[in-house]
């Protein structure tokens, strides 16, 4: 795991860590939290030799230093994980190598699997490649193990090193494929969540329906009352949406305060149904505002609706509810919008009052 901090240690971690954030920044989010606990704990050297060096200078970091330290200290590591993971396997793969080539010709073809994976290697760049890569390569090991009895013992413990490196690529795909303020799917957990789906053809099924959501006025709140109560509408804005999907449904965080909900088994009748109750949810919630006087803020959703075309491929279908809820902002917000796919454009209203 990367953070082994007790409890103990990580409350006073976060006692020490707020001050900062209020002094540096002065966003409590997700990376400038990780910033300052990879800094505090000591975890991340580099980190912290480029805080302290700016430090030095004096005056307080900048958001968007902040943002440039978690990029270039905090993300970029895991992109280095990947290659120290990949160059682990190259290991393991020029050791099973060598121990087949001692063992005889009953290992011709194990080797001639290990030559055909190293090659391979070389070309792959995402984790879910090396993921595949482990699993091909655990299946041909467990036959060799099973053939070969003079290989036995370095190819258990190569197999429980692969299924270590297994288990990493497993836990670093899914922390990439999640929003980490709102721990929905993001963009890119979205998409594979389409591939699995329709089992890697573009097209969306017919039977399908895609609804895109936009808080209204969502930089008037963050103008307002600042990045934190904007998060904090984020957070209650996902809660809210999650809560109300089911089965298969599809649920992410499409970027900025967008949201994305595909119901592949739903038809356009019973999305604007989603939709419209999605909304009423909306207009009933009140966030109230840490600090201050403690009152409380009402928010209202824009909601646009997609049905999918013959052949239509999913980025067309997003596309097409997106004039859908430029529609809706059009006719005032606070509403759901469906835009028929014709000439001009007509739209039909699918909000229940």
């Amino acid at each position: 795991m990367r953070y082994t901090q007790n409890e103990q240690q990580s409350a006073e971690l976060l006692r020490l860590i707020i001050p900062r954030i209020g002094q540096h920044g002065g966003r409590f989010h997700p990376p400038s939290y990780t910033v300052w606990y990879e800094h505090l704990s000591g975890m991340n050297p580099a980190l912290s030799d480029a805080i302290e060096s700016r430090l030095s200078q004096g005056t307080a970091l900048a958001h968007s230093e902040i943002e440039e330290l978690y990029g270039r200290h905090v993300q970029s590591r895991d992109k280095r994980h990947v290659v120290e993971l990949q160059a682990g396997l190259n290991a393991l793969l020029r050791k099973l190598a060598h121990v087949a080539a001692q063992s005889g010709a009953d290992a011709t073809m194990y080797s001639r699997v290990l030559e055909e994976c190293e090659h391979e290697l070389e070309s792959i760049v995402s984790t879910e490649g090396l993921r595949e890569l482990t699993q091909g390569l655990l299946a041909s090991t467990a036959t060799a193990r099973a053939s070969t009895e003079a290989m036995r013992a370095e190819v258990e413990e190569a197999r429980s090193q692969m299924q270590r490196l297994h288990a990493q690529l497993d836990v670093l795909q899914g922390e990439a494929l999640l929003d980490p303020l709102t721990g929905l799917r993001n963009r890119r957990g979205f998409e594979r969540a389409c591939e699995e789906l329709f089992a890697g053809t573009a097209s969306a099924p017919s039977k399908a329906a895609l609804i895109l959501i936009d808080i209204d006025h969502f930089k008037k709140l963050n103008d307002s009352y600042g990045h934190l109560f904007g998060d904090q509408v984020l957070r209650a804005a996902a809660k809210v949406i999650a809560e109300m999907v089911k089965g298969r449904d599809v649920v992410a965080r499409f970027g900025g305060d967008e949201f994305l909900l595909l119901l592949p088994d739903t038809a356009i009748e019973g999305a604007s149904a989603l939709a419209e109750n999605i909304r009423a949810a909306f207009s009933r919630m009140r966030i109230r505002r840490h600090g201050g006087d403690g009152s409380t803020e009402q928010v209202s959703i824009s909601v646009g609706i997609a049905a999918p075309a013959p052949a239509e491929t999913v980025d067309q279908l997003i596309e097409r509810a997106d004039r859908s809820l430029y529609r809706a902002k059009a006719d005032g917000r606070n509403c759901v919008r469906f835009v028929l796919d014709n000439a001009d454009g007509a739209s039909a209203r699918l909000e229940r009052h």
